[in-house]
């Protein structure tokens, strides 16, 4: 008959039945006190300071936050002159078309033509090799 592993009897482990032993000793500074703190140091407490500690705000009135900002907003909009802040500018006095040119100040610019084009025809252009045509990788096997 076989076991598990397909042999007639299986091997036993390397240790089994040996007793255990403890090789490391445990570190001295384990026990005991391995954390100390240090004892408070005196001189920021009250009984350093000339007088006892008091609030940034004793004896100033409570305002609300929100309150003290509209209320400043308020006052801001007391020193602007008008109420919209920008105006648009009103269009043209006069203007006859489209493209006008009243208001400018050399008024209309001759056209000047550059350089003439002249257009080939079919016979004409050069030849040329194609450019360079790729088929798509196929898809799949």
């Amino acid at each position: 008959m076989t076991t598990k592993f397909g042999v007639f009897s299986e091997r036993p482990d390397v240790g089994q039945g040996d007793p255990y032993v403890d090789t490391v000793k445990p570190d001295p500074r384990d026990k005991g006190l391995n954390f100390r703190v240090p004892v408070s140091k005196t001189g920021k407490n009250n009984d350093a300071a000339f007088d006892k500690f008091k609030p940034l705000y004793e004896g100033e009135k409570f305002v609300e936050p929100m309150r003290s900002a509209i209320q400043q907003k308020n006052a801001s909009k007391k020193q602007n002159v008008t109420e919209k802040a920008w105006k648009a500018a009103s269009p043209m006095k006069e203007s006859a078309a489209p493209g006008d040119y009243f208001g400018t100040i050399g008024g209309k610019i001759p056209y000047e033509p550059g350089t003439v084009e002249v257009k080939k025809k079919k016979g004409e252009v050069e030849g040329q090799p194609k450019n360079i045509v790729t088929g798509p990788s196929k898809k799949g096997g």
